[in-house]
């Protein structure tokens, strides 16, 4: 949360504490601190498209009044100690074309390259580390509809993130860092990786640990334990707002390009987890994803709507579950499967089913109750979705 805060709000200092405190409780947590101290968020905030220039984090959102046509809009001027990237130059036609072509390219690769390492795992899992169950409970009947739904989850996700023309600017984006900041970044990251060397060496005692291949084995044949596996189990750990950012994942990736590459990536590396079952193992992502999502989907959400999503947050919080038992015989039977359900992998088949409904259902509605369009969004042009995706400034027609 210290992470997700300190980038939106352009506060280094918070990064950088997040990173150290990852150093020594969480590993995956550094290397997104060193991402995002690289990458800053932009001061070309966020797309009047959906209403979000006024998500300035730090700052008070003013009262909604009808918009008056608009010119283009120029950048504010610094307001705080440490201001964010400026905004990108306006992109070329010939860039705005060739960028989804690249995203399409870039996002085929990175599914193909998962599916390879999937099937390699499923054939060969890691010896010795107890990872042949894993591949022992992977569904291959069902393989015929697990392939595409992570196909279509990962290769339809990363090019929506990857579409946008302002991804691949990063000389002008980065351009305009003032070099007493790469100077502190610099120091900074140093500083990260030395607390890590150091703190790695006073208590790794026992040998390496997980290692690299151990991870990829696990999560690729958690990601491949059944049709939309994952994406249904993150829903059980997380909630609802996982299906929210499903349903509107358009506008997060718009909302992510409009922060900086940072927030791409950060969004990016959710969406290769996300693929897996394992939910906890990226519990450090989740404030940046609940974020990200709650910006990128402010225009739908009224007083009575965010009521209907609270009541399947509480029912999906599982409050009302007594887990309890004094012995363990397996994860597939009950009460064992109390617990071992919300873990992906453990969950039993019929757990699994049951939960898919659930999930289904929890979609419907939050789809139902968000799709239509809210007051706010009627009475404002600038709200409008945009017909191209591609940013740049654009004539708007009056009223």
């Amino acid at each position: 949360m210290v992470l997700a805060w300190g980038y939106l709000t352009d506060r280094p200092w918070a990064i950088w504490l997040a990173g150290a405190l990852g150093t020594l409780t969480w590993p995956a947590l550094p290397p997104i601190a060193i991402a995002l101290l690289i990458l800053p968020r932009s001061r070309a905030s966020v797309s009047s498209s959906h209403g979000l220039e006024r998500h300035r984090l730090h700052e008070p959102v003013a009262p909604h009044e009808p918009a008056p046509p608009r010119e283009p809009v120029a950048p504010r001027e610094p307001t705080a100690p440490h201001e964010p990237v400026a905004p990108r130059e306006p992109v070329a036609p010939h860039e705005a074309k060739r960028a989804p072509v690249i995203a399409a390219v870039l996002a085929a690769a990175g599914t193909a390259a998962f599916l390879v390492v999937a099937w390699h795992y499923l054939r060969h899992p890691v010896p010795g580390v107890g990872d042949e169950k894993f591949a022992q409970w992977v569904r291959r009947d069902l393989l015929i509809l697990t392939v595409p739904g992570l196909v279509a989850m990962l290769g339809i996700g990363a090019y929506l993130l990857l579409r946008d023309p302002r991804l691949f600017q990063l000389r002008s984006y980065l351009g305009p860092l003032p070099r007493r900041r790469w100077i502190w970044i610099a120091a900074a990251i140093a500083a990260l990786i030395a607390l890590r060397i150091a703190w790695v060496g006073a208590i790794g005692t026992r040998g390496e640990g997980p290692t690299g291949a151990q991870f990829l084995c696990e999560h690729t044949l958690a990601a491949l334990r059944g049709p939309v596996w994952g994406p249904v189990h993150h829903v059980v750990y997380f909630g609802p707002i996982i299906a929210v950012a499903a349903l509107f994942w358009h506008r997060l990736a718009r909302t992510a390009n409009d922060f900086g590459p940072g927030a791409v990536l950060v969004l990016g590396v959710t969406l290769a987890f996300a693929a897996g079952s394992q939910s906890r193992q990226w519990i450090h992502l989740v404030p940046f994803l609940v974020a990200v999502t709650i910006a990128a989907t402010e225009p739908v959400w009224t007083p009575r709507r965010a009521l209907c999503f609270a009541a399947l947050a509480l029912a999906w919080s599982k409050l009302w579950l007594t887990i309890g038992y004094d012995r363990h015989a397996t994860w597939w039977q009950f009460p064992e499967q109390r617990y071992f359900m919300h873990q992906g992998p453990w969950a039993s088949d019929a757990m699994y089913l049951v939960h898919l409904v659930a999930a289904l259902v929890s979609a419907l509605v939050l789809g139902w109750i968000l799709v239509g369009r809210s007051p706010q969004c009627r009475s404002s042009p600038e709200l409008e979705p945009d017909a191209d995706a591609s940013p740049g400034p654009r004539d708007v027609p009056p009223g």
